[in-house]
């Protein structure tokens, strides 16, 4: 969801070369531009569909967003091919009914008292967006949202190498760790690895 630092991987094989561009939920203009200067090839996004129900959720981000003085993940993919390799939104409801309804449950004057406390504090500002980053997940629900997503991201991108030499797949950097063994496991190299900074260099 948050993260301190993205991570940017190159794998290559042969002709054919993967980038695994992780991204942060939240960040600075400057971060989105950076991660917009590194689209290349055919993209592989993520995202569950527009009848997501986790509405809190994306207010939450807009929240933390203007009161840390940040923008939520903006990035525009019109540029190249793009491809949607997310599972459908139903694997949330079916398997992480928790999460769900916690976040569900959350209500617009609990964010609303969230974003004063921030404004009020702002010399912890660090340290709340270190907080963020920690991963709010049990580890039944991490592995819906993170293993069993990159394993559709797999699929997809199989699928997308017959036609593409170049893809580069977009996902939160909590799934970078996993895609990158997925890659190795299928015989690609690390040619190029760097990361980027989303809330201070």
């Amino acid at each position: 969801m948050f993260t301190q630092k993205t991570t940017i991987y190159v794998y290559q094989k042969n002709n054919k070369t993967v980038k695994l561009l992780g991204l942060s939920h939240l960040g600075t203009i400057e971060y989105y531009n950076k991660c917009q200067r590194e689209l290349t090839g055919c993209l592989l996004t993520e995202g569950t569909g527009k009848e997501c129900k986790m509405d809190m959720l994306t207010k939450s981000y807009n929240v933390f967003a203007e009161s840390l003085g940040l923008i939520t993940q903006k990035l525009n993919y019109n540029y190249n091919p793009s491809i949607n390799a997310d599972i459908p939104y139903q694997y949330f409801t079916d398997y992480i009914t928790n999460t769900v309804e916690y976040f569900d449950k959350l209500s617009d004057q609990t964010l609303s008292d969230m974003s004063r406390f921030i404004k009020k504090n702002p010399k912890m500002i660090k340290f709340i967006l270190y907080i963020l980053s920690l991963n709010p997940f049990k580890s039944k629900d991490y592995f819906i949202l993170v293993k069993m997503r990159n394993y559709q991201v797999m699929l997809t991108l199989l699928r997308v190498l017959k036609d593409f030499d170049y893809v580069t797949i977009c996902f939160g950097d909590r799934h970078m760790k996993d895609l990158a063994k997925q890659l190795e496991k299928l015989g690609f190299n690390k040619i190029k690895s760097t990361h980027l900074y989303p809330f201070y260099e």
